[in-house]
């Protein structure tokens, strides 16, 4: 299936100009035209194009104060000139414009070759900035987390300390005690966090994975806690998809726990099954346990964020983040469907295409 044009919008009053523009661009790009600046916005509050070539001279706005409306949009805009102008290109590449050219210059190559190099840069741009928004969220919310351990070793270790200056030895077992276990829980989750964080330079395997085959293993490894606690597990017919074979088993590791962790009342019943959508596999994992209030549908696959207290349910907040990180590896995507006492339905979104 042929990928669909990327569009451009085209922001020029010059008609020779635009008419060239297209004659060089119709083969590549789907090109909308502007001959406003507010045009040009009025066309933003419908479409998306994924480059603005944006002439410097309208008749009712200069490129640069047109630019960081442009900008704000997250676009790639490239500047035309009828005339090279440096001091144009310099002011337009200090607000962020991707790039600069001369009107008269423009060939096929140099257009095209510009217009995919801004799109590529843009796209790059966007990506450091997400994720160097989640990279600043997760750093403040491990350090709000360790903060809790770490606290009570020092607290308790403060006690034991003065119980044994007062002679109070009876309590000093109870202090050290719980000195361990926040030590035990802090290193737990310095070694969970360790492991989220390696996924990101782990690098995938890209083979045919027959999912029949790693959930067949994985209730092999279930089989104890099932019998324990009176559950079973309902597999449908899985498919063979394009991924790496151990984060996929840790993927569904991790679900198929989740559901056994977060059960109810009830024996614990967890169905997976596949369907085929398009050119995607919607793979499910169902469960009857505790559900949760769809408020939470996408706070859950967040690092470090937990529901209900570790008294209650153990764990370290990493689990589903790690599922939605091994899915994003695989160019796919996860979702969860719940309501509270009502069980949750976690949906995994693969390519289903050859060489996905």
């Amino acid at each position: 299936m042929p990928d669909e044009k990327q569009l451009v919008l085209l922001v020029e009053d010059d008609d020779v100009y635009r008419e060239s523009i297209h004659r060089l661009l119709d083969n590549q790009y789907e090109v909308l035209d502007a001959v406003t600046g507010q045009d040009a916005l009025s066309l933003l509050e419908s479409q998306l194009p994924a480059c603005v070539l944006l002439d410097f001279r309208l008749p009712d706005y200069t490129g640069l104060k047109l630019l960081p409306k442009l900008l704000e949009r997250h676009l790639a805009v490239v500047m035309l000139t009828a005339e090279g102008n440096e001091k144009v290109a310099v002011d337009a590449m200090k607000q962020g414009c991707h790039d600069y050219l001369v009107k008269r210059d423009l060939t096929k190559d140099l257009l095209t070759r510009t217009v995919f190099n801004a799109i590529d840069r843009n796209h790059l741009q966007l990506q450091l900035a997400t994720q160097r928004r989640e990279l600043e969220s997760f750093v403040a919310t491990a350090a709000h987390d360790l903060q809790g351990p770490l606290r009570a070793i020092r607290g308790f270790s403060e006690f034991a300390e003065k119980a044994v200056i007062k002679g109070e030895l009876e309590k000093l077992p109870e202090y050290l005690r719980i000195v361990q276990q926040s030590a035990a829980r802090l290193a737990g989750m310095v070694e969970a966090l360790l492991k989220y964080t390696r996924l990101e330079a782990q690098e995938r395997r890209h083979e045919p994975v027959d999912l029949n085959q790693i959930v067949q293993w994985l209730l092999t490894e279930f089989q104890v806690t099932l019998a324990e606690c009176g559950g079973r597990l309902e597999v449908g017919s899985l498919p063979t998809v394009q991924g790496d074979p151990q984060l996929l088993a840790q993927l569904f590791q991790n679900l198929i726990g989740n559901a056994l962790k977060f059960r109810g009342a009830e024996p614990p019943i967890v169905t997976i099954d596949a369907r085929q959508a398009d050119e995607e596999w919607q793979i499910s994992v169902s469960d009857n346990g505790i559900g949760m209030d769809p408020e939470h549908h996408e706070r859950i696959f967040k690092p470090l964020h937990r529901l209900h207290a570790e008294s209650k349910y153990t764990g370290y907040g990493i689990g589903l983040a790690t599922c939605h990180r091994i899915m994003d590896k695989h160019a796919g995507r996860i979702r969860v469907e719940s309501k509270p006492g009502q069980g949750a339905t976690f949906v995994c979104l693969l390519p289903a295409f050859p060489g996905a």
